[in-house]
């Protein structure tokens, strides 16, 4: 599965929920950033990585940095999830998907909320599809 595509079938209802949530069209040009309140975990930051497209992605390196530039996590995310258990504060993301830099600076995460971004990047990649017909398994995506 090519890394573009990763995770797709098991990010695919994550993120429409997500996404179905907000209301408004999507800031392609930026993260998409909101607190939820989850009796599951009681602090954190959730981070997506998506195409503009639609289309997840993987192996994104990433870098995270608290308030005074320490480095608090600093990873190679295989699929289009990444979920980490951070304390309250102020962070730098600082996220790289093939050369392609997103850097989101003063991410606020509080110490009774879940933090939930997705970080796009517009790769100039067409729209992803997902095909499957009744009692087949899902097939390999296609581009169109």
């Amino acid at each position: 599965m090519n890394r573009l595509c990763a995770g797709i079938i098991a990010g695919l209802s994550i993120v429409s929920s997500v996404l179905a949530s907000r209301p408004g069209l999507v800031n392609a040009n930026g993260p998409e950033q909101r607190q939820v309140s989850d009796p599951s975990r009681d602090q954190g930051l959730n981070l997506g990585f998506a195409e503009v497209s639609g289309a997840f992605l993987g192996d994104v390196s990433l870098v995270i940095q608290d308030r005074s530039g320490a480095e608090v996590v600093n990873t190679v995310v295989d699929g289009p999830w990444f979920f980490a258990r951070l304390p309250a504060g102020t962070y730098t993301i600082n996220a790289v998907f093939e050369d392609n830099v997103k850097q989101i600076k003063n991410v606020r995460l509080s110490q009774d909320m879940v933090t939930m971004m997705i970080v796009y990047w517009d790769l100039n990649v067409p729209p992803t599809q997902m095909m499957a017909r009744s009692g087949d398994s899902a097939k390999a995506p296609a581009r169109s």
